[in-house]
């Protein structure tokens, strides 16, 4: 699993590089790619929702790659979740991601916190990030970026 992820990520980084487009229809099957190794690997089922404009700009849809994976890794490292969603959209010049997973199990419940790294690239790309306890008990990170 590490292997392939890490061949996959260098894969898109390289494409970041060269400048090489990857469109929406690629960045939606990339993260549903993921999703299916998370669920072969880790039992983990991510449902993957994608409305994003076919032109959507290469280094835009590499950035939101890494984003929604880390979302994903974190959903695996620091949760025992064993669902969750990624919802990808456009919403005028806006690409709007989100990432989450069903409500922990621990007895003190969530805590607020940000994911950095993600917070730190969105913040990069001109962008914002938050983070939401929705009354379902479902956490989400919501990442809003500028097309």
């Amino acid at each position: 699993m590490a292997g392939m992820t890490v061949r996959d990520l260098r894969t898109y980084a390289d494409r970041l590089k060269e400048r090489t487009p990857m469109p929406g229809e690629v960045l939606a099957e990339a993260v549903k790619k993921h999703a299916e190794r998370l669920a072969r690997f880790y039992g983990i089922v991510v449902d993957v929702a994608s409305d994003v404009p076919a032109e959507l700009d290469g280094r835009v849809a590499a950035e939101a790659f890494q984003i929604v994976s880390e979302g994903l890794s974190n959903v695996l490292r620091h949760t025992a979740a064993k669902t969750a969603f990624v919802s990808m959209r456009a919403e005028g010049s806006t690409l709007l991601l989100h990432v989450g997973n069903e409500a922990s199990a621990s007895p003190s419940g969530a805590h607020a916190f940000t994911p950095r790294s993600i917070d730190e690239r969105s913040r990069a790309l001109g962008g914002s990030t938050a983070v939401q306890q929705r009354a379902d008990g479902y956490t989400v990170v919501q990442v809003t970026l500028p097309m």
